[in-house]
């Protein structure tokens, strides 16, 4: 009973993980999602960085949307990554 897994039989190997450089990829992806998006969203509420007083307002903005996005992504994607991997298991 306690070595039963010894006497059974193999089962079919699980899905193979994703190769290191489409992790790799898939990350310098989000990163650039998320650093696309601050700029877009820094541009749309801030405007052009003229002076200084507008180019501290503009980073703060770029700044805070691009690491609350890129935290929202990495969310999404241990999500997905997890949901994949159970659905692999039964």
């Amino acid at each position: 009973m306690w070595l039963w897994y010894r006497n059974s039989a193999p089962i079919a190997p699980a899905a193979q993980d994703p190769p290191a450089r489409s992790r790799f990829t898939v990350a310098l992806g989000m990163v650039a999602v998320a650093g696309i998006a601050g700029l877009a969203r820094a541009v749309l509420v801030v405007g052009a960085p003229v002076s200084r007083g507008v180019a501290d307002r503009f980073l703060l903005v770029f700044g805070v949307t691009s690491l609350a996005l890129a935290f929202w992504e990495i969310v999404l994607y241990c999500v997905l990554v997890s949901a994949q991997q159970v659905r692999t298991l039964t």
